[in-house]
């Protein structure tokens, strides 16, 4: 019975479960991240692989992860997908290497990809992220080295011998 006095006969709850039976339900993803972000598959030891973190509702036969990209311009563009059999419910984490089928880096740009995953049942759930591969390699310019002995020790040394002063 409410304030009002009307009897609605209690609260009522729906619960849907699924069971071999009868899953027609697709599974969840949840909480896609990439890390690092952005990332340089350049071989230099740092940052070459990217993690790739998803959460699963339940067991999963398979999963499909799939890049797009890079920018705007070209987002119907698969650039690598990747495939994982029997993945568990929970936080699960896979890298990425930047690379295609053929293993060659991609573009440098950004990527949009698609988590999609499916229980044995076929049912589907998906979710999406996104990720900067960056493969430019860093430059320095603008650096003035001069000719003027220094002395970092004060010793008045250069080049390995003493050159005029007091100490």
């Amino acid at each position: 019975v409410d304030a009002s006095g009307n009897n609605t006969g209690g609260d009522s709850i729906t619960l849907l479960f699924d069971t071999d039976a009868t899953d027609v339900i697709g599974p969840s993803v949840f909480n896609v991240s990439a890390t690092p972000n952005p990332f340089s598959p350049n071989s230099d030891g740092k940052n070459d692989l990217a993690t790739i973190t998803f959460g699963l509702s339940e067991v999963c036969d398979t999963v499909l992860l799939t890049f797009f990209g890079p920018d705007d311009t070209s987002v119907s563009r698969v650039a690598d997908t990747l495939l994982f059999k029997n993945l568990t419910a929970g936080v699960n984490n896979v890298a990425w290497d930047g690379k295609n089928d053929s293993g060659v880096i991609q573009s440098e740009g950004n990527y949009i990809f698609t988590v999609r995953a499916f229980d044995a049942r076929g049912n589907s759930g998906e979710a999406f992220g996104s990720i900067r591969l960056d493969v430019t390699i860093p430059k320095i310019f603008n650096v003035n080295i001069g000719v003027t002995p220094f002395s970092p020790n004060s010793a008045w040394i250069a080049f390995g011998r003493a050159v005029g002063g007091s100490k």
